[in-house]
């Protein structure tokens, strides 16, 4: 909590914690949408992250799959 808590308190008036302008409840509000914010962004991180990784490995499959067919010369099927 002491991470939320210190950025909830930057975004507070003045930065002060409790007082007549930002009681407890207001606080406790605010703490609540920054811990909103912060999974909505490590959420987007790791959607991100998933679909670079895929890309990659689509690439990394692709490259694979022509190498392998460069490798093997096509011999047509032998007649019986």
């Amino acid at each position: 909590m002491g991470v939320m808590h210190n950025v909830a308190s930057i975004f507070t008036r003045d930065g002060k914690r409790a007082s007549r302008r930002n009681p407890p409840a207001e606080q406790d509000d605010l703490q609540a949408e920054v811990r909103k914010k912060v999974a909505e962004e490590q959420a987007a991180a790791m959607v991100k992250a998933l679909h670079e990784d895929a890309a990659r490995a689509r690439a990394e499959i692709g490259a694979i799959a022509i190498k392998e067919a460069e490798a093997r010369p096509w011999t047509p099927p032998a007649d019986y």
